[in-house]
């Protein structure tokens, strides 16, 4: 979420080239931010389709990288939507297991 916020989705699979991404596609579903999965699984196809998950090595190839996927859809839609969806669902995931967190003392 905050790679997203700071750059857009082309940096977070940039900068997260080694993540498995499905795995993080699942873990959007099973908190419930199933609009973020989304948004999430259809960038990672472009990505996949137009460009390798490689780190550029020059802030050129980068920016031009950049240019090649066009990902600002799907930036704006989880920018519209996609952040508060998921700080809503950690918060509901937080409030059912707060045990599992939180150690309360008197």
């Amino acid at each position: 979420m905050s790679e997203i916020n700071n750059g857009g989705h082309f940096q977070y699979f940039v900068n997260k080239a080694d993540f498995d991404h499905r795995e993080v596609i699942t873990a959007l579903q099973n908190l419930g931010a199933n609009q973020c999965a989304v948004i999430l699984e259809s960038a990672l196809r472009m990505v996949e389709f137009l460009l390798p998950l490689t780190f550029p090595q020059a802030a050129e190839r980068y920016l031009e990288a950049q240019e090649e996927v066009q990902l600002s859809e799907f930036d704006d839609a989880f920018y519209k939507s996609g952040d508060g969806e998921i700080m809503r669902r950690l918060e509901d995931y937080l409030a059912a297991h707060e045990a599992s967190f939180i150690e309360w003392t008197t």
